[in-house]
Parts: structure tokens; sequence; C-alpha cells
């Protein structure tokens, strides 16, 4: 349970991290990939969403 835990805490981290990069490119690239890397951001932002509601999920397991 606990390696379950610290593999998607360390998946979050990889992805915000990625989320500043792809920020970053926006802002160097023109409209057409500046579009693309919303998309690409709110996918991510997704993903994090589903990560942090497993790590609520497994944090009431291990209180049980």
């Amino acid at each position: 349970m606990h390696s379950n835990f610290s593999k998607l805490k360390k998946r979050e981290k990889q992805l915000k991290r990625h989320i500043a990069f792809v920020s970053q490119l926006g802002i160097l690239h023109w409209k057409n990939s500046y579009l693309q890397n919303c998309k690409e951001k709110n996918r991510i932002q997704i993903f994090l969403k589903r990560i942090t509601m497993e790590k609520s999920k497994l944090k009431k397991k291990c209180l049980w």
C-alpha cells in the first residue's frame, strides 16, 4: 500500500514539473502550439486530480 502512495507522489511531482515546462513553452511558441500546450496542460491537470483522489483513498485505507 505504501509503495503505491510514494509512486503516486513521485508521478505527481513529475507532472507538476512538466506543467511548468509546458507553460514556458507556451510563452515561447506561436499561438497554435500554445493551444496544443494548453490542451496538454489540461490533460495533465486532470491526471493530477486523479492522482490526488487516489492518494486520499490510500490515506483513508491506511487509517483504517
